[in-house]
């Protein structure tokens, strides 16, 4: 606008969502929220979730945790929405971050320590993946960690804190227009 030149979305580094994936690890309310809102930007939206055979309100198709390392690679955004448990902590770690498209944006607004913390600073650092946000409120020393190292290895505009406000879909919808709208 300074310039009083028009750039379509191409040309401005800003990139449509309508088309874009997201891949909804967890798909209890908060997960049917956020697909419900992914919905109206018309993304696809493809679940996971323990019992794939329950049906997901806003999720295209609904996938069992198996198939995470095979969805990955199409998914534009993956949101965890998942609770801390044996089962879910840290699992999303090397192989799965290399598994993810460069320019995936990674959300966990579930339970602090499903992402293995050093393996997502080097995704970041490397490239590998364009950014991530983090749920600030439940673990605040954990978030504040991973964004010293961001700093000390110069990736930090890649990695956003989000407040816990909203009930977690509130938070995806952030980070998806903060880091993952921009190209």
């Amino acid at each position: 606008q300074v310039e009083s030149q028009w750039r379509g979305p191409g040309e401005a580094g800003v990139s449509e969502l309508a088309g874009k994936t997201m891949l909804l690890v967890g798909t209890g309310a908060i997960g049917s929220r956020t697909a419900r809102l992914a919905a109206t930007f018309d993304m696809r939206v493809f679940g996971i979730r323990r019992n794939p055979e329950e049906p997901g309100e806003g999720v295209e198709a609904m996938f069992a945790p198996d198939r995470l390392l095979a969805l990955l690679p199409r998914a534009d955004f993956i949101v965890l929405e998942v609770p801390l448990t044996g089962e879910s902590r840290g699992m999303i770690g090397p192989r799965e971050l290399k598994a993810m498209k460069p320019t995936a944006v990674i959300i966990n607004i579930g339970r602090g320590g499903a992402i293995q913390e050093e393996a997502l600073v080097a995704a970041l650092q490397e490239g590998r993946i364009a950014g991530a946000g983090l749920d600030v409120d439940e673990a605040v020393v954990r978030v504040h960690r991973v964004r010293e190292h961001a700093a000390e290895f110069h990736c930090r505009d890649a990695l956003l804190d989000v407040p816990d406000v909203g009930g977690g879909a509130v938070q995806a919808c952030v980070v998806i227009f903060r880091l993952g709208h921009l190209e």
